[in-house]
């Protein structure tokens, strides 16, 4: 991701929010990945639009791993509720 030119770099940041909110298993994967250290690669270049769309992105990414705490959590606290998710 940091080596793109400009436009293509705006481009997939723009993007990134989208494919986060559509495909759950991409936010996964790009932060195991070391996607988030790319994005702080990339906000340091102290561009604002870039940073603009890196905290929309962002943003998405919380969501998914607030989810991911709740379901965790969750799971502890009733752990049919896991049995019965990955069972069915």
């Amino acid at each position: 991701m940091t080596s793109s030119d400009n436009r293509d770099l705006r481009r997939t940041l723009y993007s990134l929010k989208q494919v986060f909110q559509d495909e759950k298993d991409l936010a996964s994967a790009f932060i195991e990945s070391g996607g988030l250290n790319s994005l702080v690669k990339v906000a340091s270049s102290g561009d604002q639009t870039n940073q603009n769309y890196i905290l929309r992105a962002l943003g998405q990414l919380m969501l998914f791993v607030d989810g991911m705490y709740e379901w965790h959590c969750a799971t502890f606290r009733h752990p049919e509720v896991a049995l019965q998710y990955c069972c069915n």
